[in-house]
């Protein structure tokens, strides 16, 4: 009998599987937002003598891999079928972590918005005095490695 090193199922805590799981297909991306900061991954063998291992720690059959830390930018996850007879089938998920684009605040030099501001809210309207010939925007973003742009510049 052949050994089988295959998943029957791949599952992420966070973020979809791109493409859609197939045990033929050994390489996958998934996008998460800035928000998350760990994944676990819950692979599925598809033999009970086989044994998955992820970034090289045994996953228990039906469990999930320890919290895997996530960076801004590419984090490479691999996961590893062991068979019966030790062969290995090697799965690949790169996980894109998206960079922080919250802002902290919203500063105008003259004025005051509405609604007031929250980092959730994308649309506001300004209330100035008539006497106002200019308004300076200035947008405070939330992470300290992120950089903000106002039409363009």
């Amino acid at each position: 009998m052949p050994a089988d090193r295959d998943l029957s199922a791949l599952k992420l805590s966070s973020g979809m599987l791109a493409p859609a799981f197939d045990k033929a297909t050994a390489a996958y991306t998934a996008e998460v937002p800035y928000s998350t900061e760990r994944i676990t991954l819950t692979p599925t063998v598809s033999a009970e003598s086989s044994v998955a291992k992820v970034n090289g720690q045994t996953v228990s059959p039906g469990g999930s891999s320890d919290p895997i830390d996530l960076a801004v930018g590419e984090n490479e996850i691999s996961v590893v079928v062991r068979a019966q007879d030790a062969s290995t089938k090697r799965y690949t998920v790169t996980v894109r972590r998206a960079s922080a684009i919250d802002l902290e605040a919203l500063r105008l030099s003259a004025g005051t918005l509405s609604p007031v501001f929250a980092s959730s809210v994308a649309e506001y309207s300004a209330t100035v005095p008539e006497s106002t010939d200019t308004v300076t925007v200035t947008p405070i973003a939330a992470a300290s490695t992120s950089s903000v742009r106002v039409n363009g510049t």
